[in-house]
């Protein structure tokens, strides 16, 4: 009996699954979890600022309610704070720098110049973390440090400043940005496993092209994710990889998101509508890469673009997801495909409000807000990022289930459509089936016609079950005397064939002979029933022009002529 293959019970209970999975892993990389301990003490250097920009001075303010505009290009803020003894020797004062060269003086003393080439040939300024080492003589001295914006649009507020020793500031960082570091290679690894399916589906003529989409997003997330974190940084003296890596997976990923909407979509309208997106978000992205290359503009400068783009595109999706939930909600009973599906959708709808959360958020920080996005975290779209990949994962897993058992399925119909349910041979059907198939072959083969003896006899003085042993075990002799390669079947009642690829003659009536002289040494316990059985050959050798069905019943013709001497046999015998 075949069982339905899910229901909404499986549904609730891969969805569960998911949530403790991504609960799980957040509460494990969470900052506060496993917090590393200190040599030394680090101090926010927050309160008691003067920052002057374009003539006008603020004193005594804090960072956090510096309430500055968003930087264009040029624009210079100066930010003076005066140092007290922290007890710290060898200290590091960690600067976030975000497109904006920077000079750090103490007192009247440069020590640290950061992006100054940049800044004058029009490059790239990256963003991450500056540790600038502090003199000992530090205590009392004023720290001044020279803010000039390298592109327009490059930033609004300040983040925090820390003093204190590097590892310590280093262990702070590594503490804040675990969640993104984990889930980020968590993503990569991901994505790098789909993509190693990528070869074994397209070798298999399976549907490779959603798994290798698949690869791309969770690698592209995962790329994102680490670069906000600064991780790149961490391996490369060049600050403007981790810059690059940031904002090319930043405009790719709408591109490739839009077109895996475009494939996984139901209906002819929902596609097309997603395909046009794809194209427009395609012809975005080459236009960053282009603009750059030919020095119109360079790549950082078009994240506002987009921003605009997500935003516009991302209710769209929402709007279209959840209509579909609606529409499929009652159907998971009727079409397994859907449940996959069904979790392919919570899962997509989940990451893309998380992304609308982040992209609002950080643009209303950036350029309504007084604190501006110098602090802001990646966390609301780090989170959308790991459900989304963990709802795919299951997804996926609960497709190659459904796959597998349909598999199984088409096996076990295919066995009660080709099979002998009582013998586990080939039957007529399939016999039939395979003399079609070596007509077409060009093979040369041969043909066994078998018919037992005195079936009829013992189903009537004996019963059908002993008529039952009698075939099955004739059956079961008969299918190991010849080749795997060999087709053997039951025709139907006593009738048996076998067919033999590349054997002539001869070699098939040395097998039947083998088979004959064990099967005459099997016991049945009835000594009054004669139990055996005759045989006819034929081959395609010797009838070329005859076709497979018409050289079986050329064999079928001798095997009725052994049969009819046997049975003379018998009676001279019995005379």
């Amino acid at each position: 009996m075949i069982t339905k293959y899910t229901d909404k019970k499986r549904l609730t209970i891969y969805i569960i699954l998911a949530v403790i999975i991504a609960t799980g892993l957040l509460y494990t990389f969470s900052p506060k979890s496993f917090p590393s301990k200190y040599d030394n003490d680090i101090i926010a250097l927050t309160d008691g600022w003067s920052i002057t920009y374009d003539g006008d001075k603020r004193d005594d303010i804090s960072l956090s309610d510096a309430a500055i505009k968003v930087a264009d290009k040029g624009d210079t803020f100066i930010l003076v704070h005066e140092l007290d003894d922290y007890r710290l020797r060898s200290a590091c004062i960690q600067i976030k720098t975000i497109h904006s060269s920077f000079k750090v003086y103490l007192g009247d003393e440069l020590i640290y110049d950061f992006a100054s080439y940049e800044l004058a040939n029009d490059k790239v300024i990256p963003i991450g973390y500056v540790y600038v080492p502090l003199p000992d003589n530090y205590p009392g001295q004023k720290l001044s440090i020279f803010y000039t914006a390298g592109q327009d649009r490059a930033f609004s507020g300040f983040d925090t400043i820390y003093i204190g020793m590097f590892k310590d500031l280093l262990s702070m960082r590594s503490d804040r940005m675990r969640l993104q570091f984990y889930v980020g290679v968590f993503l990569c690894c991901l994505g790098v496993t789909f993509c190693a399916l990528t070869p074994y589906l397209v070798f298999n003529k399976s549907d490779y092209r959603r798994v290798f989409l698949v690869s791309l997003i969770v690698l592209d997330l995962g790329t994102y994710i680490l670069s906000t974190a600064n991780i790149f940084n961490y391996f490369s003296s060049d600050m403007s990889v981790n810059t690059f890596f940031e904002y090319s997976s930043f405009y790719l990923m709408p591109a490739i998101l839009s077109l895996y909407v475009t494939i996984i979509m139901p209906g002819p309208k929902l596609r097309r509508t997603f395909l046009v997106a794809t194209i427009i978000n395609t012809i975005a992205y080459l236009y960053s890469i282009i603009s750059h290359i030919a020095g119109i503009s360079i790549y950082s400068t078009h994240s506002l673009l987009f921003d605009i783009i997500c935003l516009t595109q991302i209710p769209i999706a929402l709007i279209s997801t959840i209509y579909l939930l609606y529409i499929y909600k009652d159907k998971s009973k009727d079409e397994p495909k859907i449940i996959s599906f069904i979790i392919l959708l919570i899962g997509l709808n989940i990451f893309m409000i998380c992304a609308l959360i982040e992209i609002t958020s950080f643009n209303v920080l950036k350029f309504i807000s007084s604190k501006g996005e110098a602090s802001f975290n990646h966390y609301p779209f780090t989170l959308g990022s790991l459900v989304l990949a963990v709802f795919i994962f299951i997804g996926y897993f609960e497709f190659q289930i459904y796959s597998i058992e349909s598999d199984n399925r088409q096996q076990f119909l295919k066995g009660l459509a080709y099979y002998d349910p009582l013998t586990g041979l080939s039957n007529r059907a399939r016999c039939q089936e395979e003399m079609l198939l070596a007509d077409e072959s060009k093979k040369s083969y041969v043909i066994i016609s078998i018919d037992l003896d005195n079936l009829k006899k013992i189903n009537d003085t004996y019963g059908h079950d002993e008529g039952d042993k009698y075939i099955k075990k004739f059956a079961s002799m008969l299918s190991t005397s010849f080749r795997v390669s060999d087709v053997t079947g039951r025709m139907g009642g006593d009738e048996f064939i076998v067919i033999l690829y590349e054997q002539n003659q001869m070699d098939a009536d040395a097998r039947i002979k083998g088979l004959q002289s064990r099967f005459s040494k099997v016991h049945f316990g009835q000594s009054d029933i004669t139990y055996g059985f005759s045989y006819g050959i034929a081959s395609n050798r010797d009838f070329p022009d005859q076709n497979a069905e018409k050289i079986y019943g050329i064999a079928d013709i001798r095997m009725y002529e052994m049969k009819r001497k046997r049975h003379q046999n018998v009676k001279s015998q019995e005379a």
